[in-house]
This record gives C-alpha cells, structure tokens and sequence, in this order.
C-alpha cells in the first residue's frame, strides 16, 4: 500500500543518512590516524639536516581549506614555524655561553657567560644591545620577567641575584643570598612581574621589586626548581632529592609535600593541577582542590626531563632519556601521540 512504501523509504533514507554519518566517521578517524602519522614524521625531519623543506611540504598540506575540519594542534604550529625560522649567528665574544633565556616577546635573546658576562642580543635586528661583566663567577641563571620589563641572573659565587634592565644594561636590583657557593640556578618571576624567588640556600627567599624589600623565607632544603602559580597565589619547589613542596598563599604553614621521585615540574594554565614526572618514568597530575592524584600507566622507558601543558590545559607534552617527545590526555593521562627524532636528550 501506499502507507507502508512510505514508511519503507523513510526506512531507507534513514538506514542511507547513518551510513553516511559512519562513513564520515570513518572518514574523520582516518585523516586524524594520518595526521598524527605526518607530525611524527615531520618531527623526525626536523632533527634531520636538510629536513626542514620536508617539513614544510607535511605541514602545509595540513591546512584546512573552506568547510574542511581543522585537525591542527600545537605540534603543526610548532613544526610549521620551524619551516619559517630565520637563523642568525650571533658574534658573542668571550667564554663559552652557560645560560641563555627568550624574551616574552620573542625579539630579544638574553645570555650568561662562564667568565661572568651577561647580555642581550636582538637577533630581529642582529645586533647586540649589550654585554657587560655583571658577576665575578660563570652565570648559572638568566631569565626574563613576563612583562619583559626585567632580567634576573644569578652566578656561581657571588651570593646574589641582580635584576637588570634589559633595554641597557643598568642594574635595578641587587638581593644578596645567604651562605656561599653551591647556587642551584633556581629563580623565578612571578607573573605579574613583581616578584622573585630564588633558592636562598635553607629555602627560597622572595623579594618584592616593588619595594626593593625582602618578603620571607620559605623553608626548604636543596632547591633545584621553583615555578609560582599562574595566579601567583601558590609556588611549587623542587628540591634535589626529588621531592615536591606547595606553598599555599606563600605562607610556610602546612606546605603540602609530595615524594614521586619528580625531576620536572609544570602548573596547569589555570594554577588547579600540578603535573610532574621523573624518575619513575609516568606522568602525575595532582589536582590541589581535592588533593587527587592521578599518574599515567604507562610512561616512558627512561627518566622523564621535562613536562609541558598546552595553553588550554587539555594536553600534557613530556620529553625523556629515551630521546621521544610524548602527548598525554590531561584528563585520563592516556598517551595520545609519541614524536620520534632527536639522536640524544
């Protein structure tokens, strides 16, 4: 009859859109397997010489064209801006260079000496803005404050960490270090740019720029890292035994303390989650609310050096001795891709 030819073409159309929704599906699925499989690729023939024409070819062919889906993620805009570096030799006279740090801005590179030089190079305009002799011992230290505004360094043996203006070189602050020798190179901005903490021997000292004062003490043996909070409300210290402290409202009662063996350290976007890895090979996300931790199954085969998060705290990048850069779901701590390529950590 007429009424059931009808329901017997809906039938089709209907059974024709789902087909056509899970070809599409498939469709998706297939170009993200195949997308991954190119920034892999494209990773590995950027540590290749004469690799970066190779890369350009695999990242172009990434861009979406009108109504196509965007499978770009931070690795195509890393691997892509490779293809787009220009490189300058900078004429830095002198001993070898031992710390050297970006600015903000990305125009400017500022760098430390072993003979205690330090200073900046404009590398848009390839030139020098200046170098002067700024400690008596080989610069362990040199880092920009987030405004670009400032530049801390700190050496080997003169107990002190100086704050330069970058644009000439004149000192602006001066904040002596307790004990001698031994300095582990830990100094951090906040970021607005108002304070400092470095490792001042027995803790980290913090020091208001504003003020010119010292705030406190936090104490802590052995700091080899410091990293404050993206809202400058907590700071997270590793020490060289591996262990982790928090520091709430930069206040020394009932610092939290973790011991996983950490060798790396990163706040998520929105200072909620503490990431880490070290020794023990997995990655560790500890959400401060709740005090949950949760850590990755599996991780890498040798120790973890460094942990990154992307800018909108879904994803995690780590890097290890096993020389692969690896991608991590923030939420399950799933491995989700693995960049093969470098010869060494």
């Amino acid at each position: 009859t007429e009424v059931l030819a009808k329901r017997q073409a809906r039938r089709a159309q209907k059974e024709a859109l789902e087909s056509l929704d899970l070809a599409e599906h498939r469709e998706e699925l297939q170009k993200q397997t195949l997308y991954r499989a190119e920034m892999n690729l494209a990773g590995q023939a950027a540590a290749e010489r004469a690799g970066i024409e190779r890369v350009r070819n695999l990242t172009n062919t990434w861009r979406p064209k009108k109504g196509e889906s965007d499978l770009r993620d931070w690795e195509w805009y890393y691997l892509h801006g490779l293809g787009r570096l220009e490189q300058h030799s900078s004429p830095i006279e002198g001993s070898d260079v031992e710390a050297i740090a970006c600015s903000p801005c990305g125009n400017f590179i500022a760098f430390g000496q072993h003979d205690g030089t330090i200073g900046v190079w404009n590398h848009k305009k390839a030139r020098l803005v200046f170098s002067k002799n700024g400690h008596n011992a080989h610069v362990l230290f040199v880092g920009w404050s987030p405004d670009g505004t400032k530049l801390a360094s700190l050496a080997s043996q003169d107990n002190c960490v100086r704050i330069w203006d970058p644009r000439n070189g004149k000192e602006v602050h001066s904040f002596a270090l307790p004990g001698e020798n031994d300095w582990s190179g830990a100094v951090s901005f906040s970021h607005d740019s108002r304070f400092v903490a470095a490792d001042a021997r027995h803790g980290i000292g913090i020091w208001d720029l504003h003020s010119d004062e010292h705030v406190r003490t936090l104490p802590m043996e052995t700091v080899s890292r410091v990293a404050w909070s993206p809202n400058d409300d907590r700071i997270a210290a590793l020490s060289k035994h591996h262990r982790i402290t928090i520091w709430d409202n930069l206040t020394d009662e009932d610092p939290q303390t973790i011991e996983e063996g950490a060798g790396s350290l990163a706040w998520d976007p929105h200072g909620e989650r503490l990431a880490f890895a070290g020794k023990d090979r997995r990655i560790h996300i500890l959400t401060l609310s709740n005090e949950e931790l949760i850590s990755s199954s599996i991780g890498h085969v040798a120790e973890v050096m460094t942990v990154a998060w992307n800018s909108a705290g879904t994803r995690l990048a780590t890097a290890g001795k096993d020389t692969t850069v690896r991608i991590w779901d923030a939420t399950t701590v799933d491995e989700i891709a693995r960049l093969r390529g470098h010869a060494g950590f």
